[in-house]
This record gives C-alpha cells, sequence and structure tokens, in this order.
C-alpha cells in the first residue's frame, strides 16, 4: 500500500489532474507493472520486457498470491518471434454472446425507430401536400375574384348614362352576390345595361 500525505497528493493532482479518480483504488498489478514499466527495466536488477513477462507466465503452473486473475476471465497469451510483438487477449466469459444478443436488440431497436420515423415523415408529406392544394386553390380563387371585382367595374364604366355612386353600389352587389355577378358577364351589352337599370329600380 502506498501512502502519501494529502498536501502531497494535492500538488500531484493539480500536475495530473486525470489522476484525481484514482486515490483510494487499488492496483494488485502494481508490482508486476513496476517490472515492466518500472525505470530500471532496461538495465536494473529486475529488468523485464514484455517476452519475460510472457514467459514468466506460461512457465508458472500455479499462481501465487501476486499472480491474481479476476474471476470470470479467460486469459489466453500468444507468443510470437523475438522480433514480434506479445499479445494479450482477455475476454470475460460469455461477453460474446451478450455482445451478440444486444446487438440484435439494437439493431431491431433501431429499425423500429427508423420505420416510426418514415411513416411519421410520409404523414406529415401527405398533409404538407394537402394543406398546399388548399393553399393554392384560395390562391387561385382570391386572384380570380380579384379579377372579377375589375372587369365589374370597367364593365359597368362603359355605362355613361350611371352616375359615380351608382356604379359603385351596383358593383358591390354584383361582387357580393356570385351568381349575379355570373349572369351579369353572361348577357350582351344591351343586356347588361336592362339589369343594371332593374338593380338600381329595385325590380331585380
Amino acid at each position: 500500500m502506498i501512502v502519501v500525505d494529502d498536501s502531497v497528493w494535492d500538488n500531484y493532482v493539480k500536475v495530473n489532474p486525470n489522476a484525481r479518480t484514482m486515490r483510494f483504488k487499488s492496483c494488485p498489478f502494481y508490482p508486476s507493472w513496476c517490472d515492466i514499466f518500472g525505470k530500471d527495466r532496461a538495465t536494473g536488477e529486475h529488468a523485464k520486457d514484455c517476452q519475460d513477462a510472457a514467459n514468466s507466465l506460461l512457465n508458472n503452473d500455479n499462481a501465487g498470491a501476486d499472480d491474481y486473475v479476476p474471476s470470470g476471465f479467460d486469459t489466453n497469451f500468444h507468443v510470437f518471434g523475438e522480433e514480434e510483438e506479445f499479445m494479450s487477449v482477455c475476454q470475460p466469459e460469455g461477453s460474446a454472446m451478450k455482445s451478440a444478443s444486444t446487438s440484435k436488440k439494437r439493431k431491431s431497436t433501431e429499425t423500429s425507430n427508423d420505420d416510426k420515423f418514415f411513416d411519421m415523415m410520409h404523414s406529415f408529406c401527405d398533409r404538407t401536400e394537402s394543406h398546399l392544394g388548399e393553399i393554392a386553390k384560395k390562391i387561385g380563387y382570391e386572384y380570380d375574384a380579384s379579377e372579377a371585382r375589375k372587369a365589374v367595374y370597367d364593365a359597368l364604366g362603359g355605362l355613361t348614362e350611371l352616375t359615380m355612386s351608382q356604379k359603385i353600389w351596383v358593383a358591390k352587389q354584383l361582387v357580393n352576390n356570385g351568381k349575379d355577378m355570373d349572369l351579369f358577364f353572361s348577357l350582351p351589352n344591351d343586356a347588361r345595361v336592362e339589369m343594371v337599370r332593374m338593380m338600381l329600380s329595385g325590380a331585380f
């Protein structure tokens, strides 16, 4: 166990902020780390390289108190040539099956989410298309109505015997009644004059 004063630890953390979470944590492999990664690994008395560590583990049939291996882990070591690197594969038992199961669930969830998203977008596009169609119809109707109002006043403008007030009143009546306006434009000019006179006299 390594024990340091709080002031020493605080100063160390200031230099190495990432070490803040390491205090009070157990490191059972620390002695081996010192042998492999310590300052004397090249020329010191207990110097070891990866090849030495691998041979030591392979030749030691009985794990001692310092050779702690967590339960549930299957450790396989593969040693290659002198100039090849040492590889260690540690994988928890059953992790492959759990990973495959989790992967299937994740894919299923992602597929389900994708389907919901595409359904939502399809519904949104349908509603948008419908709304745009309605807006286009309204815009077209408003444009036609505006043009019709202009045409009514232009047609009444040719009736020189009418006063300005009479033209405005007749135009308002025709614009507010679509059927009467349709009838007005379907008549020849002489019939339009008679229709206007009937409207002014209250006979229409």
